[in-house]
This record gives C-alpha cells, structure tokens and sequence, in this order.
C-alpha cells in the first residue's frame, strides 16, 4: 500500500525557485504513515497530487483525507483547475483552503523509477522553471545597502490552552489514522 504524492505551495517564499516536490509513502510503514497524518493534519499540503498503487491504499488516503484531513470532496472551480496539481478526471478535495487531486484508478507502475515514472513528473514541469529566478524581496526602510532579514511569522495567539488543544486533537488524530491504516493493512 504505497502513495505518491506531487505537492506544490502557492505561496513560494523559498530563495531557490520551487519546483513540484514528489514523495513515495509506504502506509504499512509505521514512521513513514505518522508523517503523511501528521503533515496532513497540520495542513502542510497546499496542492497536491496524489496517486496510489492499488485500491487498498486509494481506500486508505481517502479516509485519512477525510477524517484525520477534515477535507471535503469539491467539484474543481476555476481556482482548482488552473493549479499545477490539477488532472482532469481525478477527484477534488478542500481541506480549508488546501486542495488535493486524487487519481480515482491506481497506477502502480509509477512505483517504480523508470520511463512511466519520469514521464509522469514531467508532466509538472513548467518551462519556467528552467528560467533566472530571483526570489521574493522585502522592501527595505534601511539605509542602502542594508538588507533587510525576512519576515518572521506572526507569534502564536497567547494561551497554554489553545496550545494544549491542538495537541490533544494531534494525538487523537494520529491515533485514529494509525487505526484505520491497520484496519487497511489487515484487509489487503
């Protein structure tokens, strides 16, 4: 029961121009599946693309998805279908604003590094991800010549409670993924 995921952030901030990241999880592997939920949960996935090898991991991602994830299947608006990650004929998710295109038919030759795998890639890349790039800036009110440092987030809202919350609703998270991927994984 394995899982490819392409993912991509909107966003990009990073120094290095961004190109679509691809990650193979094996769900019958306890550490590899505690990063897949534990990314999900904390909606690090902006876009992604996701494809599984057989109906058993496919039947897997879609309750994590939808019940560690708290996404929801969508009908793609114009927004979804202009993404990167966007396939026509695969199944749309919004997880509060973070979308995930599910390939509805497993392909399992893309399991294995090859001609089927790489075409599969390239079918992300953009020319423009060949072009110069310069990263984003931060207008400066410094004298010349000073750079300013990047942007730091915002401090998290005040409270031990609200951090100790979102901890217990993690745990419970992971534990129920954790449950439905043995529940998987003893079917297959």
């Amino acid at each position: 029961m394995r899982l490819l995921v392409i993912d991509w952030c909107r966003h990009w901030q990073g120094a290095q121009r961004q190109r679509p990241q691809a990650h193979r999880f094996a769900l019958d592997h306890p550490k590899l599946a505690f990063a897949l939920i534990v990314g999900l949960g904390n909606g690090n996935y902006e876009e992604a693309c996701v494809e599984a090898d057989s109906p058993q991991a496919l039947e897997g991602w879609r309750a994590m998805l939808t019940q560690v994830g708290s996404a929801v299947p969508v009908e793609p608006d114009a927004a979804m279908r202009a993404s990167r990650m966007y396939r026509p004929g695969y199944d749309a998710y919004d997880q509060a604003g973070n979308w995930f295109f599910v390939n509805p038919r497993p392909r399992p030759e893309l399991f294995q590094d090859g001609p089927e795998y790489e075409r599969y890639l390239a079918e992300f890349a953009r020319p423009e991800d060949e072009a110069r790039y310069s990263p984003p800036q931060t207008p400066s009110r410094l004298r010349p010549g000073i750079v300013a440092a990047a942007p730091t987030p915002a401090a998290p809202r005040s409270g031990s409670r609200r951090a100790l919350g979102i901890a217990v609703l993690m745990v419970a998270a992971v534990v129920a993924a954790m449950v439905l991927l043995r529940g998987f994984a003893a079917r297959a």
